[in-house]
């Protein structure tokens, strides 16, 4: 499944936060779900929508938590980098 199906399997856009996503997946997994005479296959396809799609949220957030340490650190290696050590 792609980014783009499971978006439209739970019915939401690209900038659908991460609380906004879970909403509508439980509304969603309580009206398909088994146990509530939902269909089983319908049911399932939305866990994997959701669990694709959470991934991603994660995923940039980590790859943003990534980015923001590394440029910390590289404006301290660029400070130091440009300091004069020279002791003559």
């Amino acid at each position: 499944m792609t980014e783009s199906e499971a978006r439209a399997v739970l019915g939401v856009g690209y900038s659908t936060s991460k609380e906004d996503l879970k909403k509508t997946f439980k509304r969603l997994a309580a009206r398909h779900h088994p146990d509530r005479s939902g269909d089983d296959t319908k049911f399932k396809l939305i866990n994997e929508a959701y669990n694709l799609l959470l991934s991603r949220h994660i995923g940039d957030s980590v790859a943003l938590m990534i980015e923001r340490e590394f440029m910390e650190w590289s404006d301290v290696f660029d400070g130091v980098r440009n300091k004069n050590y020279d002791t003559d």
